[in-house]
C-alpha cells in the first residue's frame, strides 16, 4: 500500500513538473515578442515589424567598409649574399646604401692562382702544331697507299705488304682525329677555368640597395655573408586581419596605404591571402605589393591601410540633372535606404541652393585671378605620383573639360645616372653595346630615341656620386667614353583645358583638397608652376 502511493505521488510530482515548465514557456514567449515590439512602438510605426536598425544586425554580418589597418612596408627581396667557395676577399667594391644592379659585381676573392690556370687552358687550346702534324703524316700515308696499290695491282708486291701500308694510313687517319679531339678538350678546359675564375667573384642577383656590410678586403670567408641587399622594387605591405573580415579581402584587390613618418598615399595591391588562420590570436595575414619604381619610398616603416571595397573602384555615375544642365556626381553615405531617401528629398532645395553660391564664388574668383571671362587652361599640382594625379583626373567628367596628366621635372636631384655619350645613329650606339657585350658587360641597355633625339646607352642609376664616378672610372679604364648626368625629381601636373566656370564647385573641391590650381591665360604658360 505504502509503494503504491508512493508511485502515484511520483506522477502526480512529474505531472506538475511539467504543468509548471510548459507556463514558464508561454511566459518566455510573452516576453520575447514584447522585446521584438518594443523598437517598433517608440519608433510610431503601428504595423508591428520592427524598424529597420543596424544595431540589431548581427555581428557576424560583412559590412560595407574595412576599418583601416596596421601594416608594415618591407622590401620584397632581402638576401645575403656569400660565396660559393673559399677564400680571402680580395675587393669589396660596395657599401651601405649603395644602390646596384642585377648582375654587378659587389665583391672579388683573391684568384690569382686560378687567373694562371685560364691563361694556361687558353694558350693550350691555341696550339694547333698537333694536329698540322697528324694532318701531313695522314696526306703522306695516302700518297704511299696510292703507290702501293699501283704495285699490288701488278702483282709486284705481296699482300702482305699491301695489307701494312692500308693499316698505316688509317692509323694515321686516326691520330689526325685524335689530335682534333684533343684540341676540343683543351677548348671545354678554357670554359671550365673562365667558370672557376667567375667563382671567385660575387654578384648580386637583384637590383636594389646595400642594407649592411659584413665583411672587408683581407678577411678569410668560408660560408660568411659579405653584405645584404634589398629589392625595393617593388615593395612588400604585410598586414594582419582579424578572422572576422575573412572572405571579404581577395586577391587583386586595391588598398590606400600611408606612413606617418613620411608623407604621401600609395595604391598597392593584394597579391597574397594566407589560408590558414593563427588560432591564439585569431588573424591570419594579407600581402600587397606596392610598385616603387623611382626608390621613392623607403622601406622597414609602419604604415596603415585601407581597403578599398571593389564597388567602390567603379567611377560614380551621373544620378541628378539641374536646370542648368550640368551633372553631379553625389557621393551617399552608407545608411539605411529610407534615410537616405528622407535625407535626399528634405535637403534638395537647400543643397541646389548652397552649391549654386559656392559655384558662384568660385567663378568669381577664377575670373579675378585670370582677368578673363573664360579661362584658356589651368595647372593643378604639383602631386608626387602618377597614381594620385590619375585618380584626380578621374574625378572630372564634364563635358568641355579636357583633363591630362603633365610629368615634370623637378630641380631636387634623386640620383648619378652613368650614359654613353650621344649617338646620332643608331649603328654607332649597337657598336658601343657590342663591345660592352664583348669584355662581359650586363649593366646597361639602349635608351630609345624619341622625337629625333640622339640616341644614348644607359650604364646604370646611382644615388650617391662616389659609386656612381667608380662606376665610370671602371668604364674609362677600358676604353669607353662616359657622361655622368644628374637624375632630378618627376612631379605630376594636372593640364586642365577649357573653361572652369563649367567645373561645379564640389568637383573643384574634390580635385584641389591636396594641390593648388594655378588658372593661366596660355596652355603653354609653365612660369607660375
Amino acid at each position: 500500500m505504502l509503494t503504491k502511493l508512493t508511485d502515484k505521488t511520483y506522477k502526480l510530482t512529474l505531472r506538475d513538473i511539467m504543468d509548471c515548465t510548459r507556463g514558464i514557456g508561454h511566459h518566455l514567449s510573452a516576453l520575447l515578442m514584447l522585446s521584438m515590439l518594443l523598437p517598433s512602438i517608440a519608433s510610431g510605426d503601428s504595423s508591428g515589424t520592427p524598424a529597420r536598425n543596424l544595431s540589431h544586425m548581427p555581428s557576424h554580418m560583412p559590412a560595407t567598409a574595412l576599418e583601416p589597418l596596421d601594416c608594415v612596408i618591407n622590401p620584397s627581396i632581402v638576401a645575403d649574399l656569400g660565396s660559393s667557395i673559399p677564400g680571402v676577399l680580395s675587393t669589396v667594391l660596395v657599401d651601405r646604401s649603395d644602390f646596384i644592379q642585377s648582375g654587378e659585381i659587389v665583391a672579388t676573392l683573391e684568384s690569382g692562382v686560378n687567373t694562371a690556370a685560364l691563361e694556361l687552358a687558353r694558350t693550350r687550346a691555341a696550339l694547333t702544331a698537333e694536329i698540322d702534324l697528324r694532318r701531313l703524316n695522314t696526306a703522306f700515308g695516302q700518297r704511299q697507299y696510292k703507290r702501293v696499290e699501283d704495285l699490288f695491282s701488278k702483282k709486284v708486291i705481296s699482300s702482305k705488304d699491301m695489307d701494312q701500308t692500308e693499316t698505316e694510313l688509317k692509323l694515321t687517319r686516326l691520330q689526325l682525329r685524335q689530335a682534333r679531339d684533343n684540341q676540343k678538350l683543351a677548348q671545354l678546359e678554357v670554359a671550365r677555368a673562365r667558370e672557376v675564375l667567375e667563382q671567385h667573384s660575387i654578384r648580386s642577383p637583384i637590383s636594389g640597395v646595400i642594407m649592411d656590410r659584413f665583411k672587408t678586403v683581407g678577411e678569410y670567408i668560408d660560408d660568411q655573408p659579405v653584405v645584404r641587399v634589398a629589392q625595393l622594387s617593388p615593395l612588400h605591405v604585410e598586414v594582419i586581419v582579424p578572422v572576422q573580415q575573412l572572405g571579404k579581402i581577395q586577391k587583386g584587390m586595391m588598398a590606400d596605404v600611408w606612413s606617418d613618418a613620411v608623407g604621401g598615399k600609395w595604391q598597392a595591391q593584394v597579391s597574397r591571402v594566407d589560408r590558414v588562420a593563427d588560432v591564439a590570436s585569431g588573424t591570419y595575414g594579407v600581402r600587397l605589393t606596392l610598385d616603387n619604381p623611382d626608390y621613392k619610398i623607403p622601406a622597414g616603416l609602419r604604415c596603415r591601410i585601407n581597403f578599398i571595397p571593389e564597388e567602390d573602384t567603379t567611377p560614380l555615375q551621373p544620378i541628378a540633372d539641374n536646370e542648368a544642365g550640368q551633372v553631379s556626381n553625389l557621393k551617399l553615405e552608407t545608411a539605411a535606404p529610407e534615410q537616405i531617401e528622407e535625407k535626399v528629398e528634405a535637403n534638395t532645395a537647400e543643397q541646389e541652393e548652397t552649391a549654386a553660391e559656392i559655384q558662384t564664388k568660385t567663378v568669381a574668383k577664377l575670373e579675378a585671378d585670370t582677368h578673363s571671362e573664360a579661362t584658356e587652361c589651368a595647372w593643378l599640382g604639383p602631386y608626387n605620383d602618377e597614381a594620385t594625379a590619375n585618380q584626380k583626373a578621374t574625378a572630372i567628367h564634364v563635358a568641355g573639360i579636357d583633363i591630362s596628366v603633365q610629368s615634370l621635372p623637378d630641380n631636387e636631384p634623386t640620383g648619378i645616372k652613368v650614359l654613353s655619350p650621344p649617338f646620332d645613329t643608331k649603328k654607332e650606339a649597337n657598336a658601343y653595346l657590342s663591345k660592352l657585350r664583348s669584355l662581359g658587360d650586363k649593366d646597361h641597355f639602349l635608351i630609345r630615341s624619341q622625337n629625333n633625339q640622339p640616341h644614348q646607352v644607359s650604364l646604370g642609376l646611382y644615388k650617391g656620386h662616389d659609386s656612381a664616378e667608380l662606376r665610370a672610372s671602371r668604364l674609362t679604364k677600358k676604353g669607353f667614353d662616359v657622361v655622368l648626368e644628374p637624375r632630378y625629381k618627376q612631379h605630376h601636373w594636372l593640364l586642365i583645358n577649357g573653361d572652369l566656370s563649367q567645373l561645379a564647385s564640389n568637383t573643384l573641391q574634390a580635385i584641389a583638397d591636396t594641390a593648388t590650381l594655378t588658372p593661366s591665360l596660355s596652355c603653354d604658360t609653365k612660369a607660375s608652376l
